[in-house]
């Protein structure tokens, strides 16, 4: 679920990402290195490094996202349930005789599926897992079949058909929405450094109007103010305070089975003359309900 921990992450990767655009293993942007996270700095830690930077010993300029106190829920939004996009399947599933071959990649959920013998043999596997774990987890629901590798061998008087591989659903329902002011601290060592991180920030924040979160959710990041601080305790540490304010959702996640197959069946009624009825049978759950 979004929360405000997700949050404050998201708007720390973006300062991350403008200060370091080639990953945090490439070179910063600034004139010196920088530390980027979610929450207040640990004042010794702080300390040290402004003192290296003020000495040309080493040291980091420190950029904190931290939550504010103000905060309000936000009406006027309909509380939704939608459906999050789903990821192509990583695995796969294929059948060569009387063997079944599971390979691929880890990847989301998924739901892997045969017939044995007509029926609809069914396991849903977890996101992260390959091809080999699934094809463990599979052996476990397939009495007689052997294992070699990935590869599930089955008993002689089995008879396998319909292989088949989706990605497990998510429904996302949205039951709260909040307006929380959050901060970016800038500590620097000089007014002069302080300005070159503002500067870069502001540049790269400007321009964003939402946060994207892990859920498929979204907040409105808007600009409130910037606030310079100079009556710190320590003589060289300069600090730059840029405030937003963010609309975010809470919500809830569940995860939704998809209908792999649909078995037909028409029947005829004794001494009927008129068009067949037609019956279904679903094979696997449908989507859940959501209130």
């Amino acid at each position: 679920m979004a929360d405000l921990e997700e949050v404050l992450q998201t708007l720390a990767n973006l300062c991350a990402n403008a200060v370091y655009p080639q990953g945090l293993s490439g070179p910063s942007a600034l004139s010196a290195p920088a530390l980027i996270y979610a929450g207040p700095p640990q004042a010794a830690q702080l300390d040290n490094d402004i003192a290296a930077l003020a000495s040309g010993t080493g040291g980091h300029i420190h950029i904190s996202v931290v939550a504010g106190e103000e905060e309000q829920p936000t009406p006027g939004y309909l509380q939704m349930v939608q459906e999050a996009p789903r990821l192509a399947p990583s695995l796969a599933l294929t059948l060569s005789g009387d063997a079944l071959t599971v390979s691929g990649a880890p990847g989301p959920a998924q739901l892997l599926s045969y017939r044995l013998n007509g029926k609809l043999v069914s396991l849903p596997i977890q996101a992260g897992l390959g091809p080999v774990t699934a094809a463990q987890a599979l052996l476990a629901i397939s009495p007689g079949f052997s294992l070699t590798g990935q590869t599930l061998q089955a008993p002689a008087a089995a008879s396998l058909s319909q292989p088949n591989v989706a990605s497990l659903g998510t429904l996302v329902n949205e039951v709260r929405r909040q307006t929380r002011e959050v901060v970016v601290q800038i500590y620097s060592d000089s007014p002069a450094r302080r300005r070159e991180v503002g500067d870069l920030l502001e540049r790269a924040l400007a321009p964003v109007r939402f946060l994207h979160f892990t859920d498929t959710s979204f907040g409105r990041l808007i600009y409130r103010r910037t606030v310079l601080v100079d009556t710190a305790e320590t003589a060289e540490l300069w600090r730059r305070d840029i405030a937003f304010l963010v609309t975010f959702a809470t919500t809830l996640t569940e995860t939704i089975t998809p209908v792999l197959e649909v078995d037909i069946a028409v029947s005829t009624p004794v001494g009927a003359t008129s068009v067949p009825l037609l019956s279904l049978t679903e094979t696997t759950p449908t989507c859940p309900s959501s209130s």
